[in-house]
């Protein structure tokens, strides 16, 4: 695992964390730290500014999958190859064992400010909602349409977008206990998916090698962003929302600056793209930025 420092484009030095293999990571909120999860079912504390603590915890039974702070960097939470979710108190205390999936848990997301709520996906294609302190179900969303892959919740906690297996973006309204939208856009599985810090804006990635650009509220393609990778894997924001970074199968890492990259994404749909490349700097080899309108 590597460290960049996103405005000298180096990394940073290095530290051996002990030869695992990382399956997720993720920054608190605050920047400070970051966590890793790792194929040997491990937990990996890293100090953002020191690297890797020295220290590893074992959390799962065969591969931990994925990780979620809250939004308040208080709690994380962990999903694995064995079905029972973990949640940590950060700094200290007691960590909550959650049940009831019956097959690998692929994403985790908290809802809402407070640590209280909880989202995990999985392999037996369901969605469950946690009460985190009862360690109970509240409810479970079950499509039966394929294998969960990743989950993103909207800063008020009142959506959560999921894709999955079949390709398919889905959008579910946790008041209504709903589902309220199906999106088509990929043309193979999605892997994963994110919202923007402002609420404003989906991304999701897949293994066609795009990236899509959704507005939240129209709910329609704003961009396709096609890469000469087969597999896009991981997508995440920085901690203060102005990166986003996309990772590939063929270990590249790309990363946009959304201040330059968002006043394209409410542009008219004259918008040229010789205009999109000149603004946003997206004339890398193997990329291309097309307009979906």
């Amino acid at each position: 695992m590597r460290l960049w420092d996103v405005e000298s484009w180096e990394p940073r030095p290095r530290k051996n964390a002990g030869g695992f293999l990382a399956n997720d990571l993720a920054f608190r909120p605050d920047g400070t730290q970051l966590a890793a999860v790792g194929d040997d079912g491990t937990l990996h504390p890293w100090d953002a500014a020191l690297g890797w603590l020295g220290l590893s915890d074992r959390v799962h039974g065969g591969q931990a999958l994925c990780l979620a702070y809250d939004r308040e960097g208080r709690f994380l939470a962990t999903g694995g190859e064995d079905p029972a979710l973990r949640v940590y108190p950060v700094d200290g205390g007691e960590s909550r064992v959650l049940r009831g999936h019956e097959g690998w848990v692929y994403g985790v997301c908290f809802l809402g400010a407070g640590g209280t709520r909880l989202a995990s996906g999985s392999a037996d294609e369901t969605i469950r909602i946690w009460n985190v302190e009862s360690e109970e179900t509240e409810w479970v969303l079950a499509r039966r349409e394929g294998a969960i892959f990743d989950m993103a919740a909207t800063p008020d906690g009142l959506r959560l977008v999921v894709g999955g297996g079949e390709g398919m973006l889905r959008v579910w309204d946790l008041e209504g206990k709903k589902l309220a939208l199906e999106l088509r856009g990929h043309a193979n599985t999605l892997n994963c998916v994110a919202v923007s810090p402002d609420g404003r804006r989906i991304y999701s990635a897949g293994a066609d090698g795009t990236l899509l650009v959704w507005d939240i509220e129209k709910m329609e393609t704003l961009f396709v962003i096609r890469s000469d990778a087969d597999d896009l894997e991981q997508l995440t924001f920085s901690p203060d929302g102005r990166w986003l970074a996309v990772g590939s199968e063929d270990y590249a890492v790309w990363l946009w600056d959304l201040g330059k990259l968002d006043p394209l994404l409410s542009a008219s749909p004259a918008t040229l793209f010789e205009e999109a490349i000149a603004r946003t700097g997206l004339h890398l080899d193997g990329i291309e930025v097309v307009p979906a309108r």
